[in-house]
Order: C-alpha cells, then sequence, then structure tokens
C-alpha cells in the first residue's frame, strides 16, 4: 500500500497540517520494506479483507512508530535523533501528539462497535507495554541474556501484534480471529529486533548500539560467551570510535561465533513462525509466510557482503555457536 495514501489519512486529521514541526516529521517519512504499518495491511489481507480498509490501522501505528522513535532516540542518546534539531522538549510534545492521533484515527474511523473499542484497547496497551519496557531498558536491567530475550519480547513485537491485530479488524472479521493472526506479532517482532542488532553491528559507522547498555544480542554473546580474543574485543569497545577499531571488533563478532549465534535464533525464530502460520484458519497465507522469508533477506545479504557468498554455506559453518 502506498505510504503516501497512509500519511494523507493522518493529514487529514485536524490540527496536523498545522502542527509545522509534526506536519515535518510525516512528510519525512520514507518508506521501506517490512515496515509496521504495512503489518495492518497484511493482518487485514490474510483474512480476505481488501488492504485500502486498513488504512486508519495503518495511519495510526505509523503515528506510534514515530512516537516511539521519538522517545527512543532521546533514551538512547542516539547522535542522529530528531530532538537534536528538534530540541528534546518538542520532541517529547510530537511523541504525546503522535499517540493521541493514533487513538482518534481509530476511533473516527468506519470500525463499529466491539470492533472498535478492541482496535483503541490494542493500541493502549500496545503502547503501555512499549512503555514499560524502555524504563526496563533506561533501568540498565540488561545484564544477561535472559534479560535480553525478556525485554525484546516486551519492547518489540507490540507495535507488530498491534498492527496485525487491528489490521484484521479492519476485513471485518470476528475479534477472535484477529488475535490469532495478532499472536505472530511475536516472533515478527523479535526476528526484526535480531536482523536490526546484526545490522547495527556491521554497518560502516559506530552506531549507538556500540555504546549502549547491553541491549544487543551479539554484543551480549561477546560478553557472555568464552573465545579466544574476549580480553581484545573488550578492550576495543572503549575506543571503538578510534580509527580502525570498529572493523576489528567487527570481524572478532564473526570470529567468536557471536554472529552465527544470531544467525541461529533468526532462523530458528522464523521456522517456528512459519509453522505457526500454517496452523491458522485464514485464507492468505502465502503473504505472510513471503514476509517472514522477507525478514531473513538483509541479514542473508550482509553475509555476503562480509565474504562468505552462500548463506546457507556460512548457516552450514563450523563455528562457535554454542560455546557459552
Amino acid at each position: 500500500m502506498d505510504l503516501d495514501l497512509v500519511k494523507e489519512r493522518i493529514f487529514a486529521m485536524p490540527g496536523v497540517s498545522s502542527f509545522t514541526e509534526l506536519a515535518d516529521v510525516i512528510n519525512n517519512v520514507a518508506d521501506r520494506e517490512g515496515a509496521s504499518w504495512d503489518y495492518c495491511f497484511y493482518g487485514c489481507g490474510s483474512v480476505g479483507g481488501k488492504p485500502a480498509d486498513a488504512l486508519p490501522a495503518a495511519a495510526a501505528n505509523l503515528c506510534l512508530l514515530l512516537s516511539i522513535h521519538l522517545v527512543d532516540d532521546m533514551l538512547d542518546h542516539d547522535p542522529k535523533g530528531l530532538y537534536h534539531r528538534l530540541g528534546a522538549g518538542t520532541a517529547a510534545n510530537l511523541a504525546l501528539a503522535f499517540q493521541a492521533l493514533a487513538s482518534r484515527l481509530i476511533l473516527e474511523s468506519e470500525l463499529e462497535g466491539y470492533s472498535k473499542m478492541a482496535a483503541i484497547e490494542s493500541v493502549s496497551r500496545m503502547m503501555l507495554n512499549t512503555s514499560i519496557a524502555q524504563q526496563q531498558d533506561v533501568n540498565n536491567n540488561i545484564t544477561l541474556e535472559t534479560d535480553y530475550w525478556d525485554l525484546i519480547r516486551k519492547k518489540s513485537p507490540p507495535l507488530f501484534s498491534s498492527a496485525l491485530f487491528t489490521g484484521a479488524l479492519y476485513s471485518g472479521c470476528n475479534i477472535g480471529t484477529a488475535s490469532q493472526i495478532s499472536r505472530l506479532g511475536s516472533s515478527f517482532g523479535q526476528m526484526i529486533q535480531i536482523s536490526d542488532d546484526i545490522s547495527d553491528l556491521f554497518k560502516d559507522f559506530v552506531t549507538a548500539d556500540w555504546k549502549g547498555k547491553g541491549n544487543n544480542l551479539a554484543l551480549i554473546f561477546c560478553q557472555e560467551a568464552t573465545y579466544e580474543k574476549k580480553e581484545e574485543f573488550n578492550s576495543l569497545l572503549p575506543v571503538i570510535d578510534d580509527p580502525g577499531m570498529l572493523s576489528r571488533a567487527q570481524r572478532i563478532l564473526i570470529e567468536s561465533g557471536a554472529l552465527s549465534y544470531c544467525v541461529y535464533h533468526l532462523l530458528a525464530i522464523h521456522q517456528q513462525l512459519k509453522k505457526d502460520i500454517d496452523t491458522l484458519a485464514i485464507t492468505e497465507k502465502k503473504k505472510l509466510i513471503e514476509l517472514a522469508d522477507d525478514l531473513v533477506s538483509p541479514v542473508a545479504g550482509l553475509i555476503k557482503n562480509i565474504g562468505v557468498a552462500n548463506f546457507d554455506e556460512f548457516v552450514k559453518m563450523d563455528l562457535p555457536v554454542f560455546k557459552k
């Protein structure tokens, strides 16, 4: 579904166009593969609905995503965060405005009765669960891998679960069916988080994850696992901005088994997700399965870029995946 149509739905809300800073943030959103708002269309289409019917849900989800990003950037001290340009006060105010817009987009949509109340409840619950997880992140409670899994199951999946749920409701299906589809969001969200973890560490510049509080699966592996260059890796982290240090640290991520460990979890969740989709009594499973497959593709491309021509070859490599 065209992102411009999603934006138009938001701009149709009273006061949005005249709120200059809010309008600028919306206008600058770029389309991308696998965006959370697209899951509203997938949820609608999976039960035979017309994707266009889910526009209010997609518009609400985009607003929620923008709210989360504005807050996350401040919490993570992201050097590319919008709050540097807008100011922390304006960024916080925009985050509140986007949350309010999400609820109004659903409240003033064509959805009726219990379905409308269920959609609003889903959006509210999603934001509460996300804020709880964000606070856990702020409190720096991530010291073990078990903490990591607890956090990402709370933080990433709610946005996608809510998108699938609300999107399905706009197809006219019942709440029970929409709830079954929404459960897929947990696996989708976890796969996206792991894929992002890998991607953020293998960019050609130092990302916020390298200076974070431990909420990256590969970095947690490097702290918990036993491998030859562990001492060297830890010595690189405080000077990761210095010339040549990032590439050295990235090489150790590969040699230590951290990358293969992340890929293992990504593929395990992917396999289970496809099984879960197959068990659903829905009319259009193919698109959801393709969506799951697409989440593996960026990691496969990255692995090719680091010198392994074949993704399947990498998966079979004798790397210390379980050496912990």
